[in-house]
């Protein structure tokens, strides 16, 4: 289109959209002949799609330039149906059609294109439409034409191209009195639930990134899924900056019972439960592992710490941590006997450092000694046997990969009852364990949406 925008206008023929003069329709039969003959076109007419050019004309000059006109279009497509078998055949409509519309909207022959359609599917159509796509991906506005005779594939267009290029997408269709009418409510409608169904989708697989680009910047909704994101990053500072600053008052008061950063080693060993399962449950094996990794050394810390008072080294750092340590074994001297008495691969143990081989068998001393050990046990020997490929990844020192039927051979049982053992073993040490945060929250942003 001249005047420095690109337009386009889409209208599948349908079997009735040329008429005489008395309104009775071209049949296929009539069509060829009249074509076969190059007979005069004077008594044909397209009333429904004369309609519906002069309200895309309307648009034109009302909302792009005073000084636009049909003629202005870069392509018109027209798509019919040559399917004899089927009895359904517009071919030759659409070559009446074409002659038409140079006739009587001045549009020049070279940017009029039949697309021919052989299958009466759906999928046909949308694989015949691909071949405009490049030539579509330069349109600013692409119009559809709807009638009530082309209105199933019409529809199913519309579906088609309001998923790929969405708010160009206008619709003019006719309505049941004959006149045309614009419809932006349908295409907003079909948008907004496109949208709903999208972040539906991407919801359920915690992809809040994804989520944020359905979204303008300065919608509320857009500083919920950034907060969402920041959150599941473990970026609690992030998080709380958001929901006190961009988050609007009614949707925090939605976040905050599920929200909560953690305050101590509980809190932390449940967020981290949390955010491991995640990447379990949409398959992020490889990631699970990473975030696995630091669970087991944290739950092993905290076991040693309800079982045998072993202090918290969370907040510690450096000399502090490793004091803290070397005190506590000092102070018993029957645990410092057996440690001193262990051998990792053919060495002393060096138990004066505060590590996970030091844990654990600091935690094995207190095995036997500790009824509440029993219940807990055999599932940190499953995450020992799960660990044991970490380093074979690229979480650890390698570039293996990971996948769920390694997750279940290491294990013996599937990735669910793994999450529920682990579950179990975080309420045995005093750690309540409920639903996950995400998909309460989730669902409620979902009901949100869908009103």
């Amino acid at each position: 289109m001249g005047k420095g925008i690109t337009c386009f206008f889409i209208f599948p023929v349908g079997e009735d959209d040329v008429r005489d003069r008395q309104g009775h329709p071209l049949t296929p039969d009539n069509a060829k002949a009249l074509l076969a003959k190059g007979g005069a076109i004077t008594d044909w007419r397209i009333p429904n799609l004369d309609a519906i050019l002069k309200e895309v004309e309307k648009h034109l000059k009302y909302q792009i330039s005073p000084h636009l006109t049909l003629a202005d279009i870069n392509r018109v497509i027209l798509l019919s149906v040559d399917v004899p078998a089927a009895e359904a055949q517009t071919n030759d409509s659409a070559q009446v059609i074409k002659q038409l519309l140079q006739r009587d909207h001045g549009i020049r022959e070279s940017k009029i294109q039949i697309l021919t359609i052989k299958k009466l599917a759906f999928m046909h159509i949308f694989s015949q439409l691909r071949k405009l796509d490049n030539l579509l991906a330069q349109g600013e506005l692409i119009f559809l034409g709807i009638t009530r005779s082309n209105s199933p594939a019409g529809f199913a267009l519309l579906f088609r191209l309001l998923l790929k290029y969405k708010h160009k997408v206008h619709v003019v269709r006719i309505l049941p009195d004959a006149t045309a009418n614009a419809d932006y409510i349908l295409v907003n409608q079909m948008l907004q639930v496109f949208k709903f169904a999208n972040v539906q989708t991407l919801m359920t697989a915690y992809q809040y990134s994804a989520c944020m680009e359905l979204f303008e910047e300065g919608d509320v909704y857009f500083h919920v899924f950034r907060f969402l994101k920041a959150w599941k990053n473990m970026d609690y500072e992030l998080a709380e900056f958001l929901l006190r600053n961009h988050v609007s008052a009614e949707l925090r008061r939605m976040l905050v019972p599920c929200y909560k950063a953690p305050g101590n080693i509980e809190d932390a060993l449940r967020e981290l439960f949390f955010n491991m399962t995640i990447q379990l449950h949409i398959g992020e094996y490889v990631d699970a592992l990473g975030r696995l990794y630091s669970f087991r050394e944290n739950l092993v810390m905290y076991a040693l710490h309800k079982l045998a008072g072993y202090p918290l080294l969370m907040d510690a750092e450096g000399h502090e941590h490793l004091k803290l340590h070397q005190r506590f074994v000092a102070e018993n001297p029957e645990l410092e006997g057996y440690l001193s008495s262990r051998k990792e691969q053919d060495h002393k143990l060096r138990y004066g450092e505060p590590n996970f081989k030091v844990f654990r068998w600091m935690l094995r001393f207190y095995e036997s000694r500790h009824k509440d050990a029993a219940a807990f046990i055999p599932a940190l020997n499953k995450l020992d046997r799960v660990l044991e490929y970490r380093n074979k990844t690229i979480i650890g020192h390698g570039f293996g990969g990971c996948s769920e039927v390694m997750f279940a051979e290491k294990l013996g049982m599937s990735v669910p009852e793994f999450i529920e053992v682990v579950k179990q073993t975080l309420n045995v040490l005093g750690i309540a364990v409920g639903s996950n945060p995400f998909d309460k929250i989730n669902t409620l942003l979902a009901k949100r949406l869908a009103v």
